[in-house]
């Protein structure tokens, strides 16, 4: 995956909290599979809805936030990166 792709969130997916858990759900869908996210995966959603952004931006927002080493955020956000297109959450 090249730091020059661009991303951005599918709109048409939600981030909720319900009863202290982080859950994704189809906007509308009442028969939505439920997805749940961890602390990172939240924060990142967070941070980065409503904008395009880069493999880059999401190691630089991991490397700000999280004491975790440039080359252990930028593997770690590649993952992230083809979790979330393989589930439809980036387009």
């Amino acid at each position: 995956m090249g730091n020059e792709s661009s991303f951005r969130l599918n709109d048409r997916y939600k981030v909720r909290d319900v009863q202290g858990e982080h859950i994704i759900l189809k906007a509308g869908n009442v028969n939505s599979t439920v997805v749940g996210f961890n602390e990172t995966s939240n924060y990142l959603w967070h941070k980065l809805q409503g904008r395009e952004f880069s493999l880059d931006d999401v190691v630089r927002l991991l490397t700000d936030e999280f004491d975790v080493d440039a080359d252990t955020a930028r593997a770690d956000a590649a993952k992230w990166l083809d979790d979330m297109r393989a589930q439809n959450f980036i387009v």
